[in-house]
Formats: structure tokens, sequence, C-alpha cells
């Protein structure tokens, strides 16, 4: 009624809106979740030293198959009476564990297979080094050795990950907040960080 007695008919009502919407406030920029972030990107480098895989295939699998049984396995840790309870937490965990020991045991069956055969890329990685001491000592593939050789990547992956994530997310907080650093040497400080930073990744 104040905007028909203000002379504004229909079309003129929503012109005003659209110019409202177009010179109103700015659309507050996404939150980024660093520490979700941090655990990718160290999975992507932990995936490439440990097994020679591509950044696109950590992403894949990892995201999917490993940080839904970490998740858990977390909680476990706080409230262990988790593991002792029915439920569908407890299902999808196991589940999960199958499906991630089955991404790994196939990865390290093709590896042993491929050990030796001319066509075979080359890696140089660590699993490749365990492969090689295996063979030195002339130890047949065995399933014990499969499975342990699976609790062994997927020890690397947990130790590894969870640790160097929550380290970049701290130490990313602290630059930002200046990290007790009073004045410009906090700036300093995030500026020699971006650019080294800029150097290694590109």
């Amino acid at each position: 009624a104040g905007l028909a007695a203000a002379g504004l008919d229909d079309e003129g009502v929503e012109a005003a809106a659209a110019a409202a919407a177009a010179g109103g406030a700015k659309a507050a920029p996404p939150v980024v979740d660093l520490e979700e972030e941090f655990r990718l990107l160290t999975l992507q480098v932990i995936g490439e030293a440990i097994l020679s895989l591509p950044p696109d295939e950590c992403d894949a699998v990892f995201p999917e198959l490993y940080l839904p049984v970490m998740e858990e396995a977390n909680l476990r840790a706080l409230r262990p009476w988790r593991a002792l309870v029915p439920g569908p937490g407890g299902a999808a965990y196991t589940k999960g564990i199958a499906r991630l020991d089955g991404y790994i045991t196939s990865l390290l069956r093709s590896r042993w297979a491929a050990r030796g055969k001319a066509d075979a890329p080359p890696h140089d990685d660590i699993l490749e080094r365990m492969l090689a001491a295996i063979a030195a000592r002339g130890e047949a593939w065995s399933p014990a050795l499969e499975t342990q050789l699976c609790f062994d990547v997927k020890t690397f992956l947990l130790a590894g990950h969870e640790t160097s994530a929550a380290m970049l997310t701290w130490t990313l907080y602290e630059l930002c907040s200046g990290g007790g650093v009073a004045g410009g040497e906090g700036r300093e400080c995030l500026d020699a960080v971006r650019r080294e930073a800029a150097a290694v990744l590109g």
C-alpha cells in the first residue's frame, strides 16, 4: 500500500526490488574449512609418497573410503562404548574398513605382480622399498604378509595426514592472528610463508 501511495505500480515495485538487490549488501564470502582442505592436501602428499597415487586419485578415493573410517575411529577413541553398541555407525565403520582394505590390497597385489616385468612403470615410493626388502629376503607372498602390508600402509596414512593437517591448520591460524607478534612483524612472517608456498607449490 505504501508503494502504491508513492506512485509505484507493480512494474515499478519489481524495478525497485531489482535495484535494491543489485545495490544491497554484498554476499558474505564462502567459508573455507581449512582443516578439511589440509587433510585432503596431506593425503595427496602421503598417497604419492607411499603408493605413487596421483592427486586426482587420492581425491577420488580417500575422502570416500578413508576419512569416514578415521572420523569414526576418532569418535571411538573418545567414546569407547561406540564399538560395543550396535547401530548404523558401527555397521558403516565395519563396511568402510572392508572397502578400504580391499582397495589397498588390490594395489599391493598388482604392484607385487608387476615387479620384474619389463613394461612395469617405475615407482620411487615407500611401498617399492618395502616390496624390495621382502623380495631380498626371498619371502613368498602370503595372506599374512598381505594383511601386514595393508596395516602398514594404513598406519602411514593415519600417522602422516592427521598430525600434518593439524600442524598446518594451527600454523596458518597463528600467522593470520599475528601469532603474538606485534605490528608489521606478523605481516612479514605471513608474507614470507606465502612467498615460500608459492615457490614450492607453484
